[in-house]
């Protein structure tokens, strides 16, 4: 358990546990890619920033939709089949284990076939590759900023800024008090103009925060493929 190591108590021993895993490691060298290859292009334009503020824009929301719409997704039938995505399986078992670090990331395989979809993407709706590997740096340093955002939410470490405390804050309401707000991770601004934020005062205490009101999952705590590091 999270709460079980010490080393996750300061940044810098933080940052380390963080770097042992797949995902990071791998939205790390994408990053560092796409900034080697934009680099070697000299050509800067406006359009560099619009990009960079497009995907600033843009990346809360994305989160924000995928928490609430499909990882929080209720099992459902489709005439005799049940329907019950593997990453709502995994999600539902990360909020019944919120202190088991491997939970918290991306499984390795999403960031490693996103990248393909990523440079398809950027190389069709930009006029040059430069902006392309723009594109591809910016989108990528977001995804590894969301990962670490959600990743030190579980660990005992406490920040010191008013942002990221912030950001820990929200999440540990979502997960401990009530799992139908505070969906956000990287922009906390971004649940109160949606309507699912507020003070955990005026918040009613939920009891399903754990089980996301899927009873049937206690008791077959099944761990799903999370990877370790």
């Amino acid at each position: 358990m999270a709460l079980d190591i010490p080393e996750l108590r300061s940044l810098s021993g933080a940052l380390r546990h963080f770097a042992r895993y797949p995902s990071p490691r791998i939205l790390a060298a994408q990053v560092l890619l796409a900034a080697t290859v934009r680099l070697s292009y000299p050509e800067w334009s406006g359009g560099d920033l619009w990009i960079l503020i497009l995907i600033v824009l843009y990346w809360p929301l994305q989160e924000w939709f995928i928490h609430i719409r499909l990882l929080h997704l209720r099992p459902f039938n489709i005439g005799k089949r049940r329907i019950d995505p593997i990453v709502a399986r995994m999600h539902r078992y990360h909020h019944r284990n919120p202190w088991e670090i491997p939970t918290v990331f991306l499984h390795w395989t999403v960031p490693a076939a996103l990248f393909p979809v990523q440079l398809l993407f950027w190389f069709w709706v930009t006029p040059t590759a430069a902006l392309a590997w723009s594109g591809i740096l910016w989108f990528s340093a977001a995804a590894l900023f969301y990962e670490w955002a959600h990743y030190f939410t579980h660990t005992p470490y406490q920040p010191s800024s008013r942002y990221f405390s912030a950001v820990q804050r929200n999440h540990r309401n979502h997960h401990f008090h009530n799992e139908r707000r505070w969906h956000s991770f990287t922009a906390p601004i971004l649940d109160e103009w949606l309507g699912t934020g507020g003070h955990p005062s005026q918040v009613p205490r939920s009891k399903t925060c754990m089980t996301l009101g899927i009873e049937e999952d206690v008791g077959t705590d099944t761990r799903p493929a999370f990877p370790d590091a």
